[in-house]
């Protein structure tokens, strides 16, 4: 198994969590795996791929909020 497992997903940053989630999707097509092993690589791609989401949508939010504080404008600021 050459997917880096010493970090735990939850201290992942995006890139991180999906360069560990495309080597499990290389790995996996790469040959066949015994069912156990496909399991087991299939579960840690599935947490990989929530944090890539939970992560997107940290970042979503933000340029939602950056966004709605460009329109709003400077604090006190009358249109």
């Amino acid at each position: 198994m050459s997917v880096n497992v010493e970090k735990s997903i939850e201290e992942m940053n995006f890139e991180e969590a999906l360069q560990a989630l495309e080597a499990i999707v290389r790995e996996m097509e790469s040959q066949p795996l015994p069912l156990e092993s496909a399991l087991a690589y299939y579960e840690r791609g599935m947490r990989l791929a929530r944090r890539c989401e939970e992560l997107l949508d940290q970042a979503e939010l933000r340029v939602t909020e950056l966004r709605l504080n460009m329109e709003q404008g400077p604090q006190g600021e009358m249109p």
